[in-house]
């Protein structure tokens, strides 16, 4: 049988065909789908080389990313051994960063270069998203917080006290 595309004739290939072609019968069983902890610790250790979810979940053995999702959400379980995952995958996505800009440093072509760069920064912000305490930004906060009512700060500014209502003082007082 074969089907014709473009004036050529294309055979159509069946899964009969397949078997015979390979030996064995197919299994027309689909995607698993049932939670299995040898499963949970093959995806967790994948993700923790630096492997994407998709990628990890596009063969047709393993489960579709939504069913990962369903997992994550109902197994309190996988959902903690996902995120130490995706925490550990920082470092693996820092080394393959690190990696692309050595493969590209003797580079002349500036588009291969650029394109280097670019992977190499978006491996490093994934790194930072996964492991914010170990990659992210630091934040350093120095000096003293004043708290300064509008009434202090016009006495400090113009060196003239300012009355406050009496309906206002006790707001004042709670505030100092």
């Amino acid at each position: 049988m074969a089907l014709k595309i473009n004036g050529s004739k294309v055979p159509i290939v069946t899964a009969e065909d397949l078997e015979k072609a390979r030996g064995t019968r197919l299994k027309m069983s689909g995607r698993p789908s049932k939670y299995s902890a040898l499963l949970a610790a093959d995806i967790c250790q994948r993700l923790e080389s630096g492997e994407t979810l998709t990628s990890i979940c596009k063969p047709l053995a393993m489960p579709h990313i939504s069913t990962i999702y369903d997992w994550e959400a109902a197994l309190p379980e996988f959902s903690e051994a996902l995120a130490r995952a995706r925490r550990r995958s920082a470092h693996s996505l820092a080394d393959q960063s690190l990696d692309i800009v050595d493969h590209s440093k003797n580079s002349l072509d500036l588009t291969q270069v650029r394109s280097a760069e670019i992977r190499s920064k978006t491996r490093l912000e994934l790194a930072k998203f996964h492991n914010r305490s170990y990659f992210g930004d630091k934040v350093l906060v120095q000096g003293d917080i004043v708290i300064e009512t509008m009434a202090d700060r016009i006495k400090r500014l113009t060196g003239a006290p300012v009355e406050i209502p009496a309906e206002f003082r006790h707001i004042v007082k709670q505030i100092k």
